[in-house]
C-alpha cells in the first residue's frame, strides 16, 4: 500500500487547485509577518518585533496548514471520481462547528509546543508538516464518520508503521529536491534568475506538503476498502 499511497499523494501535484491553495497558504503565513515587520519598523521596536515574529510564525504556519489541508481534503483523500477543492470548508467549519475547529487548532498548538521542546524533530521540516497536516486529515476522516456512520471509518488505522513514516519522509525529500533542481535548470536555461525565485516560493510551499498528500492518500485507500464505501 506504500507505493499506492505515494502515487496517490503525488497526483495531488497535478491539480491546479493545489497551487492556488499554496499561494493562499503563503498569504496567510507571510502577510501578517510582513505587516508586523512594517509596524515594528515604524515604531522603532525592530528587536521586539523580531522576537514576536519568531513566536508567531509557527502559529501562522499552523493556521495556514489548517486552511490548506481542509481546502484540499477531497483531492488529498482521492475518494471521489472528480475531486475538487472546497474553498469555503475551513471557514464554514469555523462558523457552523466552532468547537470542532477549536479542537483541531488546539491539537495543532499542542503539537507545535511539543515539537518546540524536541529540536531534533522540529528541525525536520517534512515531519513537522506531516504532524500538523496529518492531524487535520484525521479530523476530516472523523468528520466523515460523523456524517456517514455507515462507512465504519473508526475501523481505519491512523498511525502508519515507523518504516512507512520514514518512507514518506524520504520520498518527500526526494520530490522536493527534484523540484528545486527543475526550477534551477529552467531559470538557468532562460537566463532569468528572477523567474526561478518567483516560481520557487509557491512551488516550495506546495512540495512541502507532499508528506501530507501521501498520508492522506493512505487514509483514502483505507476508506475505499471499507464495506460501506461505494
Amino acid at each position: 500500500m506504500f507505493w499506492q499511497s505515494v502515487i496517490g499523494g503525488l497526483k495531488c501535484l497535478t491539480f491546479w487547485q493545489t497551487y492556488v491553495a499554496g499561494l493562499l497558504y503563503l498569504t496567510i503565513v507571510l502577510l501578517p509577518m510582513a505587516a508586523l515587520g512594517k509596524f515594528m519598523e515604524r515604531s522603532s521596536k525592530a528587536e521586539a518585533g523580531g522576537c514576536l515574529g519568531v513566536l508567531l510564525m509557527p502559529l501562522f504556519q499552523m493556521f495556514g496548514t489548517y486552511v490548506f489541508v481542509l481546502t484540499l481534503a477531497p483531492i488529498i483523500l482521492g475518494v471521489a471520481d472528480r475531486p475538487n477543492a472546497i474553498w469555503v470548508f475551513p471557514w464554514q467549519l469555523a462558523v457552523t462547528s466552532p468547537l470542532i475547529a477549536l479542537k483541531i487548532l488546539g491539537v495543532m498548538v499542542l503539537i507545535v509546543l511539543c515539537l518546540a521542546f524536541i529540536p531534533i524533530l522540529s528541525g525536520i521540516a517534512s515531519l513537522y508538516t506531516l504532524a500538523l497536516g496529518g492531524t487535520v486529515m484525521i479530523f476530516v476522516v472523523l468528520l466523515a464518520y460523523r456524517f456517514a456512520p455507515y462507512l465504519h471509518a473508526t475501523d481505519i488505522s491512523f498511525m502508519p508503521s515507523f518504516f512507512f513514516i520514514v518512507g514518506i519522509l524520504l520520498v518527500s525529500g526526494a520530490s522536493f529536491l527534484l523540484a528545486t533542481i527543475s526550477v534551477t535548470l529552467v531559470s538557468l536555461a532562460l537566463k532569468r534568475e528572477e523567474i526561478g525565485q518567483i516560481v520557487a516560493i509557491p512551488l516550495g510551499s506546495v512540495f512541502g506538503f507532499v508528506p501530507v498528500f501521501i498520508y492522506g492518500s493512505w487514509l483514502g485507500l483505507q476508506i475505499k476498502s471499507l464495506p460501506g464505501f461505494q
